[in-house]
């Protein structure tokens, strides 16, 4: 691209150019601004290639919003800089241009010097946006964003999680954490990129978004106070649709470790799902100076004491430390090859283990959960077309081995791939 095509100036008006070029003289390398007509605008920017365009609209203004919509859309022309320029102020007009993600606007009343700072920031703003679009690039290549998604990689959420709370906390700033995903009646219906993108369009460009376990999404909201997460999860439902289910679950981010936030967030989303609620904002205040009352009277009601109550928890523990981890990370390294066009995900929590099989149409799941007591819950959860029948294993504590567990992971897998091949 030469100097001479790095501006270009759209206009259905001849005499737009001797007005603009007066201008712009101060940029010195565009002495010769190539002027176009609107109709042989896109092959010419195909062609040249332009860093930045001023785009005059006066009387042409669906053609001019529709011409704007056609350059972002291509993706050889989207990263180009657009300059909107009016006659005069147009508020309806230019609200419709930034929604279409033009650059700036100014008028041709506007002074010399505001018209050529605009410009220049045009200039500026097409450098800035390739400089992002090669760090963006090599962050991917590093696996620190995620390919698909677009958002922080599962692996790198931690270290991405301490790097921004570092910074609020040097502005004496607060934020929350929410915990996001597709509902499981709604996860056909709702694949998990397009719910990236719903989430993408949502947020602000401060909030930091990043993948976790089972297609759902960490969204850390800075200065945002804990009992405002209602507001930010009804504009993603909004968007979403009533047709579709989300459950989501919030906390404070200012005084606890990256590990214990998803804990608590990821238990407490499977507690909205299975209550059938959607959205749980967890007030660690109120939680801790009620949690010893609760355990203490549900265990008076079911005629237990704290002290079994403990000992089954220690049993579970190791249950899920010496069976269910080894198990599920031994059948997933066994099937991940032999599965055509399968993606496995397998992750525990101290109350609930999923192992998760996904395909393009057909999503199942085996769901280990730990009421509190000697009995464990194994539910086996397909959705698609002719899925096998949903159903709950019940096993006491001592039954789970590692025996057990992988021949009931094997069935599982047996049913999946059966019904996927129908």
């Amino acid at each position: 691209m030469t100097l001479e095509n790095s501006l270009i100036l759209i206009s259905n008006n001849s005499s737009i150019e001797e007005i603009l070029k007066p201008k712009l003289v101060l940029l010195r390398e565009v002495d010769n601004i190539i002027s176009i007509k609107y109709e042989d605008a896109i092959d010419v920017l195909n062609a040249k290639r332009p860093d930045t365009v001023l785009l005059y609209c006066d009387e042409e203004k669906e053609e001019c919003l529709t011409l704007i919509n056609k350059i972002k859309n291509n993706g050889i022309l989207k990263d180009i800089s657009i300059l909107l320029v009016l006659d005069k102020f147009d508020q309806d007009v230019i609200l419709s241009a930034y929604d279409e993600e033009i650059t700036d606007y100014t008028t041709l009343e506007a002074n010399d010097i505001d018209i050529l700072i605009r410009t220049i920031w045009s200039f500026k703003k097409n450098s800035l946006l390739s400089t992002y679009k090669k760090q963006v690039n090599l962050l991917k290549m590093l696996g620190v964003i995620d390919k698909d998604t677009n958002f922080y990689s599962k692996d790198y959420a931690k270290s991405v999680f301490d790097n921004e709370m570092q910074a609020l906390r040097n502005k004496n700033l607060s934020a929350i954490m929410m915990l996001i995903g597709v509902a499981q009646e709604s996860r056909i219906s709702l694949p998990t990129l397009m719910f990236a993108k719903i989430i993408k369009s949502s947020v602000r460009h401060s909030d930091i978004v990043m993948n976790t376990v089972n297609d759902k999404f960490l969204i850390l909201l800075p200065s945002t106070e804990l009992k405002r997460a209602f507001f930010v999860y009804e504009k993603i439902k909004k968007v979403v649709g009533e047709q579709n289910k989300i459950v989501a679950s919030v906390i404070s981010a200012d005084n606890a470790d990256f590990e214990s936030l998803e804990k608590q967030l990821i238990q407490a989303q499977y507690e909205v799902e299975a209550s059938g609620q959607e959205l749980k904002i967890i007030d660690e205040m109120n939680e801790n100076s009620n949690q010893e009352e609760t355990s203490s009277d549900w265990l008076q009601k079911i005629g237990s004491s704290q002290k079994n109550f403990k000992l089954f928890k220690q049993a579970f523990s190791k249950k899920l430390e010496k069976v269910i981890n080894p198990v599920f990370f031994q059948v997933q390294k066994l099937y991940e090859e032999r599965l055509f066009e399968t993606k496995i995900e397998q992750y525990s929590t101290s109350t609930v283990s999923e192992f998760i099989l996904k395909t393009k149409n057909a999503v199942s799941e085996l769901r280990i959960t730990y009421p509190g007591f000697s009995k464990i819950n194994i539910d086996i959860i397909h959705q698609g077309l002719d899925s096998p029948e949903n159903r709950r294993i019940n096993l006491d504590l001592t039954e789970l081995t590692e025996e057990t567990l992988t021949k009931i992971l094997e069935d599982f897998i047996v049913e999946f791939k059966n019904s996927n091949e129908k």
